[in-house]
């Protein structure tokens, strides 16, 4: 018998038609926010010309094998991360409460960070024996901080102090209503 996943594999869908989507989509949407094929917002040839490119760009980059093993290996770990961020995302405009600019800078950090390790990690299919002294004691370090489980306490109680910290700042609209607003005292007779 079959299962689902095999099935799927077998017809290419993995291979072709899920990495042709996202190349195609990733794509069109930084030359349609960009706007360099287009002279206006409304303009229609730009859009075409938009499609017509992204089309010929994701064609040509499913024949490269090795893009289609990095994009296979580098997704799911990503889902993982991005979810995380939109979670993260959620709680935020739940609480409508202004991010103050430290907060979002660390965030951004955050994600490039994150993006980025996942990137590199996804660009090594297979360990290789040799390597510097410093990715061996990192390795060391995140990989005993992960069996141990210290990594993840560590990163709630980060993410916890962090929150806590900005719900419990005051606004800076809230101190300009204070300044602001002054009592006057009424002179008696």
């Amino acid at each position: 018998m079959i299962d689902f996943t095999s099935l799927l594999s077998q017809y290419g869908i993995f291979d072709v038609i899920l990495p042709f989507l996202l190349i195609f989509s990733i794509v069109f949407m930084v030359l349609e926010l960009a706007g360099l094929l287009k002279t206006g917002p409304d303009d229609e040839v730009g859009r075409r010309l938009n499609a017509l490119f992204a089309l010929s760009f994701a064609l040509l980059s499913i024949g490269n094998q090795n893009l289609i093993q990095w994009l296979l290996s580098f997704i799911p770990n990503a889902s993982v991360a991005v979810l995380g961020f939109f979670l993260l995302a959620m709680v935020i405009s739940i609480s409508n409460k202004k991010v103050p600019g430290f907060f979002r800078a660390i965030l951004g950090l955050l994600v490039i960070g994150i993006i980025l390790w996942l990137a590199l990690n996804a660009l090594e299919l297979t360990p290789n024996a040799g390597g510097s002294s410093i990715s061996g004691a990192l390795n060391y370090i995140i990989s005993y901080l992960i069996n141990s489980g210290l990594l993840a306490i560590l990163i709630i109680f980060v993410l916890l102090g962090i929150t806590i910290f900005w719900l419990v700042s005051p606004s800076k609209k809230e101190d300009k209503k204070e300044e602001g607003t002054q009592v006057i005292p009424l002179l008696s007779k």
